[in-house]
Protein backbone atom coordinates (compact mmCIF):
# COMPACT_ATOMS: atom_id res chain seq x y z
CA UNK A 1 0.00 0.00 0.00
CA UNK A 2 1.49 3.57 -0.92
CA UNK A 3 2.24 5.57 1.86
CA UNK A 4 -0.86 8.48 1.16
CA UNK A 5 -3.36 5.28 0.64
CA UNK A 6 -2.00 3.97 4.56
CA UNK A 7 -2.46 7.57 5.87
CA UNK A 8 -6.16 7.88 4.05
CA UNK A 9 -6.78 4.51 6.08
CA UNK A 10 -5.79 5.13 9.28
CA UNK A 11 -7.66 8.68 9.11
CA UNK A 12 -10.54 7.88 8.45
CA UNK A 13 -10.44 4.44 11.09
CA UNK A 14 -9.17 7.30 13.81
CA UNK A 15 -11.95 10.34 12.78
CA UNK A 16 -14.71 8.13 10.92
CA UNK A 17 -15.13 9.90 8.00
CA UNK A 18 -15.32 8.76 4.52
CA UNK A 19 -12.48 6.89 3.92
CA UNK A 20 -12.79 6.35 0.04
CA UNK A 21 -12.95 10.42 -0.10
CA UNK A 22 -9.73 10.34 1.68
CA UNK A 23 -8.50 8.32 -0.40
CA UNK A 24 -9.83 9.78 -3.69
CA UNK A 25 -7.43 12.65 -2.53
CA UNK A 26 -4.48 10.61 -2.16
CA UNK A 27 -3.97 9.40 -5.51
CA UNK A 28 -0.46 9.58 -6.16
CA UNK A 29 1.87 6.89 -5.36
CA UNK A 30 5.05 7.02 -4.31
CA UNK A 31 6.51 3.52 -6.47
CA UNK A 32 9.64 3.97 -5.30
CA UNK A 33 12.30 6.74 -3.60
CA UNK A 34 14.19 7.61 -6.53
CA UNK A 35 11.14 7.78 -8.84
CA UNK A 36 10.73 11.80 -9.46
CA UNK A 37 6.71 12.32 -9.80
CA UNK A 38 5.57 14.87 -13.24
CA UNK A 39 4.39 18.47 -12.57
CA UNK A 40 0.74 17.33 -13.40
CA UNK A 41 1.03 15.09 -10.58
CA UNK A 42 2.43 17.85 -8.09
CA UNK A 43 -0.26 19.70 -9.05
CA UNK A 44 -2.33 17.30 -8.11
CA UNK A 45 -1.24 16.05 -5.19
CA UNK A 46 -1.43 19.98 -3.52
CA UNK A 47 -5.12 20.13 -4.68
CA UNK A 48 -5.30 16.03 -2.62
CA UNK A 49 -3.46 17.67 0.16
CA UNK A 50 -6.49 21.08 0.43
CA UNK A 51 -9.09 18.52 0.16
CA UNK A 52 -7.28 16.39 2.76
CA UNK A 53 -7.23 19.13 5.67
CA UNK A 54 -10.81 20.58 4.38
CA UNK A 55 -12.10 17.61 5.33
CA UNK A 56 -10.30 16.88 8.64
CA UNK A 57 -11.11 20.54 9.57
CA UNK A 58 -14.24 19.45 9.00
CA UNK A 59 -14.43 16.39 10.85
CA UNK A 60 -12.92 18.26 13.77
CA UNK A 61 -15.45 20.64 13.76
CA UNK A 62 -17.73 17.73 13.93
CA UNK A 63 -16.46 16.51 17.14
CA UNK A 64 -15.10 20.08 18.69
CA UNK A 65 -11.83 18.29 18.63
CA UNK A 66 -10.04 21.87 18.45
CA UNK A 67 -8.67 22.43 21.94
CA UNK A 68 -9.94 25.03 23.57
CA UNK A 69 -8.01 27.23 26.14
CA UNK A 70 -7.40 25.32 29.11
CA UNK A 71 -9.24 26.77 32.35
CA UNK A 72 -8.47 25.15 35.60
CA UNK A 73 -11.39 25.70 38.68
CA UNK A 74 -10.30 25.13 42.08
CA UNK A 75 -13.52 23.44 43.90
CA UNK A 76 -13.16 24.45 48.02
CA UNK A 77 -12.02 21.38 49.77
CA UNK A 78 -15.06 19.25 50.85
CA UNK A 79 -15.94 19.93 54.09
CA UNK A 80 -15.16 17.15 56.83
CA UNK A 81 -18.35 16.44 58.67
CA UNK A 82 -17.80 14.71 62.03
CA UNK A 83 -20.98 12.97 63.30
CA UNK A 84 -20.53 13.26 66.78
CA UNK A 85 -22.17 10.24 68.88
CA UNK A 86 -25.61 11.27 71.28
CA UNK A 87 -24.28 12.91 74.44
CA UNK A 88 -24.88 9.62 76.67
CA UNK A 89 -25.45 9.28 80.03
CA UNK A 90 -21.90 9.42 81.88
CA UNK A 91 -20.36 5.82 82.31
CA UNK A 92 -17.98 5.41 85.02
CA UNK A 93 -15.36 2.79 83.67
CA UNK A 94 -12.90 1.16 86.08
CA UNK A 95 -9.39 2.75 84.88
CA UNK A 96 -6.41 0.81 85.64
CA UNK A 97 -4.43 3.77 85.94
CA UNK A 98 -0.91 5.13 86.88
CA UNK A 99 0.06 8.83 87.49
CA UNK A 100 1.79 11.77 86.97
CA UNK A 101 1.63 15.38 88.77
CA UNK A 102 0.07 18.30 88.30
CA UNK A 103 -3.47 17.00 87.17
CA UNK A 104 -6.30 19.99 85.79
CA UNK A 105 -8.99 20.87 88.01
CA UNK A 106 -12.26 19.66 86.50
CA UNK A 107 -15.28 21.08 85.67
CA UNK A 108 -17.59 17.75 84.35
CA UNK A 109 -20.96 18.98 82.56
CA UNK A 110 -24.35 17.67 83.47
CA UNK A 111 -26.03 15.07 82.77
CA UNK A 112 -24.52 13.19 85.48
CA UNK A 113 -21.45 14.19 87.94
CA UNK A 114 -19.97 12.15 90.76
CA UNK A 115 -18.65 13.80 93.88
CA UNK A 116 -15.53 12.88 95.62
CA UNK A 117 -13.94 14.37 98.95
CA UNK A 118 -11.90 16.08 96.46
CA UNK A 119 -13.40 18.64 94.90
CA UNK A 120 -14.24 17.86 91.49
CA UNK A 121 -12.57 15.31 90.73
CA UNK A 122 -14.02 12.24 90.01
CA UNK A 123 -12.80 8.88 91.90
CA UNK A 124 -12.31 5.68 90.17
CA UNK A 125 -11.03 2.20 92.10
CA UNK A 126 -7.41 3.53 91.97
CA UNK A 127 -6.24 7.04 91.52
CA UNK A 128 -8.02 8.73 88.16
CA UNK A 129 -6.67 11.35 86.13
CA UNK A 130 -8.79 14.94 86.78
CA UNK A 131 -10.90 15.65 83.36
CA UNK A 132 -12.20 18.52 81.52
CA UNK A 133 -15.37 16.26 79.49
CA UNK A 134 -17.29 18.38 77.08
CA UNK A 135 -19.29 16.72 74.83
CA UNK A 136 -18.68 12.82 74.68
CA UNK A 137 -14.96 13.42 74.79
CA UNK A 138 -12.74 13.44 77.97
CA UNK A 139 -8.98 15.22 77.33
CA UNK A 140 -6.60 15.09 80.30
CA UNK A 141 -4.07 17.75 80.21
CA UNK A 142 -0.96 16.45 81.91
CA UNK A 143 2.43 18.78 83.20
CA UNK A 144 5.37 17.45 82.00
CA UNK A 145 5.95 14.66 81.31
CA UNK A 146 3.02 15.80 79.62
CA UNK A 147 0.63 13.05 78.60
CA UNK A 148 -2.68 13.31 77.12
CA UNK A 149 -5.33 11.07 78.28
CA UNK A 150 -8.36 10.08 76.01
CA UNK A 151 -11.47 8.58 76.62
CA UNK A 152 -14.62 8.18 74.07
CA UNK A 153 -17.67 7.27 75.12
CA UNK A 154 -20.11 6.41 72.40
CA UNK A 155 -23.57 5.37 73.62
CA UNK A 156 -24.18 2.59 75.97
CA UNK A 157 -19.96 1.58 76.07
CA UNK A 158 -16.83 3.37 77.35
CA UNK A 159 -13.72 2.95 75.08
CA UNK A 160 -11.00 4.19 77.35
CA UNK A 161 -7.06 4.70 75.66
CA UNK A 162 -4.79 5.78 78.52
CA UNK A 163 -0.88 6.71 78.67
CA UNK A 164 -0.43 7.38 81.94
CA UNK A 165 -2.83 8.44 84.70
CA UNK A 166 -2.17 11.46 86.69
CA UNK A 167 -3.65 10.48 90.42
CA UNK A 168 -6.03 13.11 92.22
CA UNK A 169 -4.82 16.69 93.21
CA UNK A 170 -4.00 16.53 97.00
CA UNK A 171 -6.77 18.77 98.77
CA UNK A 172 -5.42 21.46 100.80
CA UNK A 173 -6.05 19.11 104.24
CA UNK A 174 -3.60 16.95 102.99
CA UNK A 175 -0.57 19.47 101.78
CA UNK A 176 -1.55 20.42 105.12
CA UNK A 177 -0.95 17.45 107.06
CA UNK A 178 1.80 16.79 105.00
CA UNK A 179 3.59 19.61 105.62
CA UNK A 180 3.69 19.71 109.13
CA UNK A 181 5.76 16.43 109.04
CA UNK A 182 7.75 18.05 106.48
CA UNK A 183 11.89 18.36 107.44
CA UNK A 184 15.25 19.13 105.21
CA UNK A 185 18.17 18.46 105.31
CA UNK A 186 20.75 21.30 103.61
CA UNK A 187 24.12 20.47 104.30
CA UNK A 188 25.91 21.03 107.69
CA UNK A 189 25.15 24.39 108.99
CA UNK A 190 23.02 25.41 106.09
CA UNK A 191 20.45 27.16 107.74
CA UNK A 192 20.06 29.65 105.92
CA UNK A 193 19.63 27.32 102.93
CA UNK A 194 16.15 26.47 104.61
CA UNK A 195 14.71 29.73 103.39
CA UNK A 196 13.99 28.50 99.72
CA UNK A 197 11.54 24.96 100.74
CA UNK A 198 10.60 27.64 103.56
CA UNK A 199 9.26 29.94 100.57
CA UNK A 200 8.39 27.44 98.59
CA UNK A 201 5.94 25.45 100.40
CA UNK A 202 5.05 28.79 102.14
CA UNK A 203 5.53 28.24 105.52
CA UNK A 204 8.15 27.35 107.97
CA UNK A 205 9.16 23.65 108.00
CA UNK A 206 9.23 22.15 111.64
CA UNK A 207 11.92 19.66 111.03
CA UNK A 208 15.69 20.31 110.11
CA UNK A 209 18.36 17.31 110.04
CA UNK A 210 22.46 17.80 111.31
CA UNK A 211 24.85 15.56 111.94
CA UNK A 212 27.63 14.81 114.51
CA UNK A 213 31.20 14.17 112.57
CA UNK A 214 32.06 10.43 112.74
CA UNK A 215 35.74 11.14 111.71
CA UNK A 216 36.67 10.24 115.06
CA UNK A 217 35.68 9.78 119.12
CA UNK A 218 37.06 13.53 119.43
CA UNK A 219 34.74 14.81 116.62
CA UNK A 220 32.09 12.89 117.69
CA UNK A 221 31.71 14.74 121.32
CA UNK A 222 32.86 17.93 120.34
CA UNK A 223 29.19 19.08 118.45
CA UNK A 224 29.88 22.60 119.31
CA UNK A 225 30.35 24.49 115.72
CA UNK A 226 26.75 22.34 114.54
CA UNK A 227 25.05 22.89 117.79
CA UNK A 228 25.77 26.92 117.52
CA UNK A 229 24.15 26.83 113.96
CA UNK A 230 21.04 25.53 115.34
CA UNK A 231 20.63 27.12 118.66
CA UNK A 232 17.53 29.47 118.27
CA UNK A 233 16.24 28.99 114.78
CA UNK A 234 13.12 27.36 115.93
CA UNK A 235 13.27 23.95 114.10
CA UNK A 236 13.02 20.64 115.94
CA UNK A 237 16.34 18.53 115.49
CA UNK A 238 16.85 15.44 114.23
CA UNK A 239 20.49 14.76 115.12
CA UNK A 240 22.01 12.09 112.96
CA UNK A 241 24.13 10.31 115.55
CA UNK A 242 27.11 8.12 114.45
CA UNK A 243 26.97 4.65 116.65
CA UNK A 244 31.03 4.17 115.68
CA UNK A 245 34.02 6.40 114.72
CA UNK A 246 35.09 6.08 111.03
CA UNK A 247 37.93 3.73 112.02
CA UNK A 248 39.25 1.81 115.70
CA UNK A 249 36.05 0.50 116.78
CA UNK A 250 33.60 -2.19 116.49
CA UNK A 251 29.81 -3.21 117.82
CA UNK A 252 30.76 -5.93 119.80
CA UNK A 253 33.56 -3.47 121.47
CA UNK A 254 30.61 -0.90 121.86
CA UNK A 255 28.19 -3.79 123.19
CA UNK A 256 29.76 -4.32 126.34
CA UNK A 257 29.50 -0.42 127.64
CA UNK A 258 32.97 0.44 126.60
CA UNK A 259 31.81 3.50 124.95
CA UNK A 260 29.09 4.86 126.94
CA UNK A 261 31.48 7.66 128.17
CA UNK A 262 31.49 9.44 124.61
CA UNK A 263 27.74 9.19 124.27
CA UNK A 264 27.60 10.50 128.16
CA UNK A 265 29.37 13.47 126.43
CA UNK A 266 27.39 13.61 123.83
CA UNK A 267 24.23 14.03 125.14
CA UNK A 268 25.46 16.22 128.05
CA UNK A 269 26.30 19.18 125.59
CA UNK A 270 22.96 18.70 123.67
CA UNK A 271 21.42 19.60 126.59
CA UNK A 272 23.40 22.25 127.31
CA UNK A 273 22.66 23.70 123.93
CA UNK A 274 18.80 23.06 124.20
CA UNK A 275 18.25 20.12 122.57
CA UNK A 276 17.72 17.95 125.34
CA UNK A 277 14.28 16.65 123.33
CA UNK A 278 15.94 16.26 120.14
CA UNK A 279 15.16 13.31 117.87
CA UNK A 280 18.44 11.13 117.57
CA UNK A 281 18.98 9.39 114.67
CA UNK A 282 21.42 6.74 115.53
CA UNK A 283 23.02 4.47 113.56
CA UNK A 284 21.11 4.94 110.06
CA UNK A 285 21.11 2.58 107.38
CA UNK A 286 22.58 -0.41 109.39
CA UNK A 287 21.34 -3.01 107.53
CA UNK A 288 23.50 -1.48 104.24
CA UNK A 289 27.60 -2.22 103.51
CA UNK A 290 28.67 1.27 103.97
CA UNK A 291 28.77 2.89 107.38
CA UNK A 292 31.69 1.62 110.25
CA UNK A 293 28.17 -0.12 111.95
CA UNK A 294 26.81 -2.09 109.62
CA UNK A 295 25.01 -4.53 111.16
CA UNK A 296 25.29 -7.49 108.69
CA UNK A 297 26.01 -10.74 110.66
CA UNK A 298 26.43 -8.95 113.95
CA UNK A 299 22.32 -8.38 115.14
CA UNK A 300 22.84 -9.33 118.80
CA UNK A 301 25.73 -6.66 118.98
CA UNK A 302 23.85 -4.18 117.28
CA UNK A 303 21.36 -4.91 119.54
CA UNK A 304 22.68 -5.21 122.70
CA UNK A 305 25.44 -1.48 121.63
CA UNK A 306 22.15 0.36 120.88
CA UNK A 307 20.71 -0.55 124.02
CA UNK A 308 23.77 0.74 125.76
CA UNK A 309 23.74 4.19 123.98
CA UNK A 310 20.05 4.49 124.47
CA UNK A 311 20.12 3.66 128.50
CA UNK A 312 23.74 5.63 128.97
CA UNK A 313 22.17 8.94 126.68
CA UNK A 314 18.53 8.98 128.54
CA UNK A 315 20.39 9.09 132.07
CA UNK A 316 21.67 12.12 131.66
CA UNK A 317 19.60 14.95 133.65
CA UNK A 318 17.35 17.02 131.18
CA UNK A 319 17.56 14.60 128.47
CA UNK A 320 14.09 13.57 126.89
CA UNK A 321 15.55 12.27 123.30
CA UNK A 322 13.31 10.26 121.11
CA UNK A 323 15.49 7.57 119.65
CA UNK A 324 14.64 6.59 115.88
CA UNK A 325 15.55 3.14 114.43
CA UNK A 326 16.26 3.86 110.37
CA UNK A 327 17.05 1.05 108.29
CA UNK A 328 17.16 1.64 104.70
CA UNK A 329 14.38 0.51 102.15
CA UNK A 330 14.80 -2.46 100.38
CA UNK A 331 16.67 -5.92 100.74
CA UNK A 332 20.25 -5.65 101.89
CA UNK A 333 20.79 -8.90 102.35
CA UNK A 334 21.01 -8.99 105.79
CA UNK A 335 18.06 -11.07 106.36
CA UNK A 336 14.72 -10.19 108.37
CA UNK A 337 15.37 -6.43 109.49
CA UNK A 338 13.03 -7.76 112.36
CA UNK A 339 16.18 -9.65 114.08
CA UNK A 340 17.79 -6.19 114.06
CA UNK A 341 15.15 -4.34 116.60
CA UNK A 342 16.46 -3.44 119.99
CA UNK A 343 12.67 -3.79 121.16
CA UNK A 344 9.81 -1.24 122.09
CA UNK A 345 11.29 0.40 125.05
CA UNK A 346 14.54 1.40 123.24
CA UNK A 347 13.26 2.49 120.11
CA UNK A 348 10.53 5.99 119.64
CA UNK A 349 10.28 6.41 116.02
CA UNK A 350 10.71 3.66 113.09
CA UNK A 351 11.85 4.79 109.99
CA UNK A 352 13.22 4.23 106.30
CA UNK A 353 14.84 5.83 103.97
CA UNK A 354 13.43 6.15 100.24
CA UNK A 355 15.18 7.59 97.29
CA UNK A 356 13.83 7.56 94.18
CA UNK A 357 16.36 5.21 92.84
CA UNK A 358 17.03 2.10 91.42
CA UNK A 359 19.78 -0.29 90.99
CA UNK A 360 20.61 -1.08 86.98
CA UNK A 361 17.22 0.13 85.54
CA UNK A 362 14.70 2.59 86.20
CA UNK A 363 10.88 1.34 85.62
CA UNK A 364 9.54 4.64 85.18
CA UNK A 365 7.45 6.41 88.23
CA UNK A 366 4.30 4.79 88.69
CA UNK A 367 5.89 1.16 88.40
CA UNK A 368 8.74 2.64 90.55
CA UNK A 369 6.32 3.99 93.51
CA UNK A 370 4.52 0.71 93.57
CA UNK A 371 7.88 -1.15 94.06
CA UNK A 372 8.29 0.98 96.56
CA UNK A 373 5.58 0.03 98.62
CA UNK A 374 5.35 -3.12 98.52
CA UNK A 375 9.33 -4.49 97.93
CA UNK A 376 10.73 -6.55 100.80
CA UNK A 377 11.04 -3.98 103.61
CA UNK A 378 9.24 -1.37 101.82
CA UNK A 379 6.65 1.68 102.66
CA UNK A 380 3.94 -0.90 103.16
CA UNK A 381 6.45 -2.99 105.32
CA UNK A 382 7.11 0.01 107.25
CA UNK A 383 3.56 1.38 108.12
CA UNK A 384 2.59 -2.77 109.64
CA UNK A 385 5.72 -2.91 111.62
CA UNK A 386 4.97 0.94 113.22
CA UNK A 387 1.48 -0.54 113.91
CA UNK A 388 2.71 -3.86 115.16
CA UNK A 389 5.27 -1.84 117.84
CA UNK A 390 2.94 0.78 117.99
CA UNK A 391 5.19 3.66 116.77
CA UNK A 392 5.17 6.45 114.84
CA UNK A 393 6.97 6.04 111.62
CA UNK A 394 9.18 8.53 109.36
CA UNK A 395 11.39 8.63 106.58
CA UNK A 396 14.67 10.16 107.37
CA UNK A 397 15.19 10.70 104.25
CA UNK A 398 13.53 10.79 100.98
CA UNK A 399 14.49 12.49 97.38
CA UNK A 400 15.71 12.38 94.01
CA UNK A 401 17.53 9.68 92.93
CA UNK A 402 20.91 9.76 91.25
CA UNK A 403 22.82 8.04 88.29
CA UNK A 404 25.94 6.90 89.07
CA UNK A 405 28.03 3.34 89.94
CA UNK A 406 24.92 1.48 88.61
CA UNK A 407 22.42 3.22 90.16
CA UNK A 408 19.63 4.92 88.21
CA UNK A 409 17.35 7.87 89.28
CA UNK A 410 14.02 9.03 88.19
CA UNK A 411 15.12 12.40 87.19
CA UNK A 412 12.56 14.97 87.46
CA UNK A 413 9.68 12.93 89.02
CA UNK A 414 6.91 15.10 90.15
CA UNK A 415 5.13 12.00 90.71
CA UNK A 416 7.03 11.15 93.08
CA UNK A 417 6.69 13.88 95.11
CA UNK A 418 3.31 14.11 95.18
CA UNK A 419 2.64 10.25 96.07
CA UNK A 420 5.17 11.05 99.20
CA UNK A 421 3.14 13.70 99.97
CA UNK A 422 -0.33 11.55 100.15
CA UNK A 423 1.49 8.75 102.14
CA UNK A 424 3.02 11.17 104.97
CA UNK A 425 -1.01 12.34 105.11
CA UNK A 426 -2.43 9.19 105.31
CA UNK A 427 -0.10 7.42 107.57
CA UNK A 428 0.72 7.86 110.94
CA UNK A 429 4.12 9.83 109.94
CA UNK A 430 6.51 11.10 112.41
CA UNK A 431 8.60 13.29 110.34
CA UNK A 432 9.79 13.09 106.12
CA UNK A 433 13.00 15.12 105.81
CA UNK A 434 14.07 15.62 102.37
CA UNK A 435 17.32 16.11 101.18
CA UNK A 436 18.25 19.47 99.62
CA UNK A 437 22.28 19.15 99.31
CA UNK A 438 24.54 17.99 96.27
CA UNK A 439 23.90 16.86 92.83
CA UNK A 440 20.32 15.46 94.08
CA UNK A 441 19.01 18.41 96.25
CA UNK A 442 15.04 18.77 96.23
CA UNK A 443 13.98 21.63 96.27
CA UNK A 444 16.35 22.39 92.83
CA UNK A 445 14.37 24.56 90.17
CA UNK A 446 17.21 24.62 87.56
CA UNK A 447 17.55 20.59 87.81
CA UNK A 448 14.07 19.10 89.08
CA UNK A 449 11.66 21.98 87.94
CA UNK A 450 8.77 20.01 88.15
CA UNK A 451 9.82 17.70 91.11
CA UNK A 452 10.10 21.60 93.05
CA UNK A 453 6.77 22.56 91.88
CA UNK A 454 5.72 19.67 93.37
CA UNK A 455 7.22 20.01 96.46
CA UNK A 456 5.80 23.61 96.74
CA UNK A 457 2.05 22.71 95.74
CA UNK A 458 1.53 18.96 97.53
CA UNK A 459 3.56 20.33 100.54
Amino acid sequence: MTERASFAALHSSVVGYDAAAVAKAATIHIKSSSAVPSGAEIARVSVDEATLASLLAQRQRHFHRTPAPTTTTTLPLRPTTTTLPPRPTTTTAPLTTTTIPKPTTTTVPKPTTTTTPKPTTTTTPKPAPTTTAPAATTTTTVPKPTTTTTTTAPPATTSTTTTTTVPPASSSSTAAKAGAVLGVYAGAGAVSSLAIPNSLIGHKVNFAMEFLDGTSWATMTSPEWALSNWVGTGYQMIWGVPMLPNSGASLATGATGAYNQYFTTIATKLVAAGQGSSIIRLGWEFNGGWFPWAANGQAANFIAYWQQIVTTMRAVPGANFKFEWNPTRGDQGVGNLANYYPGDNYVDIVGLDVYDQEWASYPGPVAEWQHMLTQSYGLNWLVQFGIQHNKPISIPEWGMGWTQSGEVGGGDNAYYVQQMANWAATNNVSNVVVWQDGPNALPDASQFPDATAALGQYW
